[in-house]
């Protein structure tokens, strides 16, 4: 969607997102096993996630995440940040809401529907799964 930065935007009316039924024998089941079946693909290598500070950050020292209720199963690592890492990210945050309160309302909002849209078409069952 394009905005004229003096033009007054018209948004639609938002819906509630349609319903996606994970009940025996439905297709919303069959595609959320398949991705089940996927992330958990013995020859998947369970990835190492970055801090995200600014950008992907990557660090020496990881930690393992596993899953709440299988501790025998392992998601992936995740970066340890430090003390200074700490800071690096708030700086980064103050500085990018700044620039984030002069941006137009409507773009920002425009940022979180397409968002929504992602989560909710392209990558429900990556993220239920």
């Amino acid at each position: 969607m394009a905005f004229m930065a003096n033009a007054v935007p018209n948004f639609p009316k938002p819906d509630n997102s349609p319903f996606v039924s994970f009940a025996k024998e439905t297709e919303g089941r069959k595609l959320l096993k398949k991705e089940i079946a996927y992330l958990r693909h013995p020859a998947l290598t369970p990835p190492t996630l970055p801090l995200w500070i600014n950008g992907p950050v990557e660090k020496s020292k990881t930690r393992q995440c596993i899953v709440p209720h299988d501790h025998s199963h392992l998601l992936g690592h995740y970066s340890v940040a430090s003390e200074e890492d700490v800071h690096k990210a708030i700086q980064t945050v103050l500085d990018a809401r700044d620039k984030w309160m002069q941006m137009p309302w409507f773009w920002r909002l425009n940022i979180f529907r397409k968002a929504a849209e992602l989560l909710e078409k392209k990558y429900l069952y990556e993220m239920v799964a």
